[in-house]
Order: C-alpha cells, then structure tokens, then sequence
C-alpha cells in the first residue's frame, strides 16, 4: 500500500495545483506546510509524505512505526535538530525512504542526516552526502537495514564517518559509500551482527581511511561487493576487525567473493587485526593492486581476470561503468 501512495502522490499534487505551488507534507489526507507541523500532527503508525521542493527545516520523529516517504525533488538540509542531525528519531520502527539529505554540520561536528536514539530503522533510496555524517546511532539501535541507498562525501568539516553504528545488528544491501573525507572510515559498526553485499564502498580520490571498520568484533559477512582503497586513503588496511576490543564470544570474519582495488601507494592489506581476535576468512577474492581508472590498461586487466576469477566465485560482482571511467557515481 505505502509504494502504491508513493507513485500516485506526484500525480496527485498535479492534480491539484494550489497544493503542487508550495511544497507540502501530507500525513494521511492532512496537509501541511512544514515538516515541523507536519511530525508534531503524525501518530504512531501513519506515513508522511514529504512533497517535492527545498526543506531547510530538522525535525525530532518521537512515533513509533513510522513511515517517512519522500517524493522526487524533495531534499532536506542545512539544519539539526538540537545540535544533532536533520531527522532525530526517538521512536522505533521506522522507514525512511526516497529522501535526500545533504549539509547537516553542528559545532560538535557530528551532525548527521539521521540521528537514531529509538530502536529499529530502515533506510531505502535515501541520498545523504556532504554532511558531518550520514547516520550516527545510539549504542542499542536494534536492526539497522540499509538498502539501494547512497551515502557520499561525508566528514565534511568533521573527523566522522559515513555511517556509525552503535551496537545491534547491520544490513546493507546494493548500496554505495563513496569518498568519506578527513580520515573518516565509509562504514563503522560496533553492532554484534553486520552483513554488507551487493555494494560499492570506494575512497575515489578522498582522504577517508578503511571502507569498513568493526572495532569490537561481532559475526560479520562482507560478500560480493566492489571495494576499492584509495591512492589518498589515510589507512592501508581495507576492512579492520577488532581493533577496539574483542566484545562477543562468538566473533568471526568472512570476506568473501567481493573485487578488490588496491590503489593505496605502500600497498594494501585486505583485513587488519586487533589482539586476540580470531583469523579472518578471506577466500576467493579477486584483488587488482595499482593502476588508474580511467585508464583503458586497468580496464583491459579487470575485463580478463574477472573472466578467469569466475570460476571460483560465480557471483563476483560486475564493476560498476563509471568506477572504472573514473567518473565520481552513476
């Protein structure tokens, strides 16, 4: 029902010109003229609707089963919500999706698209880029799960990351972090569980540090992705494990099936470990160690091992046109 609403609300504002001229949030069949209206009227349960047009508004989500929608052309940004992020989010169980999010900087230098302190989030389709962060959790958020989604350009002004996770569980799916700058890793996540596939995590040019960080260990899947490691990378280290403290009994680390670009200058090292925690399973890779996108050699050398890397690992991801173009995304 919620992605039927989604496709017909841009035909229904057409519909209706009074409503299409100013930008407007629906919270059921309730109208209203800003985002702050519109979450203080919202109860448990309902979907608001965010119109297209330019929100310079940040909102505190206190419902609980919320869903927040966005429509083509709507973007948030330029202000936080109590020196935090743009979407505050004290109630559990909510989705967010088809939003884009960009400019979010606090003096603390933390601020973020979405600040989770409820429980249980899911993020699809969202766009959050050249902010101090994309989303920062409490250290009990429950089940993060990210999809189809893109996080680009964080740290800006700050010594953040793409997206922090406190504690609980990570899924990410078919999504892309791209060039977190000032020494921020793309992803880090304390939470006891993460899964991360079928994504693009790639420094391009930017100072970032390792694509993936899981200072305390934790049961961790890192399957099928494209990875690539900077020339700029502050970090030679792609994917650190445990650097902070073993926290669980149980920890493992597999690294399995992705295509590696191991671009930093001293070299590269797929999996750094902390003290006393357990050897990673690495296994059927493929790394491409220097070169330059852009340049018609690498793409030659990645078109014919590929083909031959197949054999071990049929699901080896295709690299994406405009990485190896060196273009900045799709």
């Amino acid at each position: 029902m919620i992605w039927r609403l989604a496709v017909l609300l841009p035909a229904f504002l057409a519909a209706f010109p009074a409503l299409a001229a100013e930008p407007t949030v629906l919270v059921g069949h309730r109208q209203h003229a800003t985002l702050t209206a519109a979450f203080r009227d919202a109860k448990d349960g309902e979907t608001v609707f965010i119109g297209p047009g330019d929100w310079q508004e940040a909102v505190q989500v206190r419902q609980s089963g919320l869903t927040i929608v966005g429509t083509p052309g709507a973007r948030v940004f330029g202000k936080a919500m109590g020196g935090k992020a743009a979407f505050v989010i004290t109630g559990d169980d909510t989705v967010m999706q088809d939003i884009e999010c960009f400019d979010i900087r606090v003096p603390d230098r933390n601020g973020g698209c979405v600040r989770l302190e409820g429980r249980n989030l899911t993020l699809r389709r969202v766009y959050f880029h050249d902010s101090q962060t994309g989303l920062l959790t409490v250290a009990e958020p429950g089940r993060i799960l990210i999809e189809d989604s893109r996080f680009e350009r964080m740290g800006a002004g700050a010594f953040m990351h793409g997206i922090y996770i406190g504690g609980g569980e990570l899924i990410i799916r078919r999504s892309l972090f791209l060039a977190t700058a000032n020494e921020g890793h793309q992803i880090k996540s304390r939470a006891r569980r993460n899964l991360i596939e079928d994504s693009v995590i790639a420094s391009l040019d930017a100072i970032d540090s390792r694509l993936i960080d899981l200072p305390n260990g934790g049961v961790n899947i890192v399957r099928r992705n494209v990875l690539q490691q900077g020339p700029n990378s502050a970090n030679y280290q792609l994917i650190g494990f445990g650097h902070e403290g073993d926290l669980h009994a149980d920890s493992a680390l597999a690294v399995d099936c992705n295509l590696i670009f191991a671009q930093h200058p001293i070299g590269n090292q797929i999996v750094g470990r902390g003290r006393g925690v357990p050897r990673a399973a690495v296994q059927n890779n493929l790394m491409i160690r220097g070169g330059r996108f852009g340049d018609a050699r690498l793409a030659e050398e990645v078109k014919a091992r590929r083909a031959r890397a197949r054999a071990k690992c049929p699901d080896l991801p295709e690299p994406p046109d405009w990485l190896i173009a060196g273009e900045s995304g799709p």
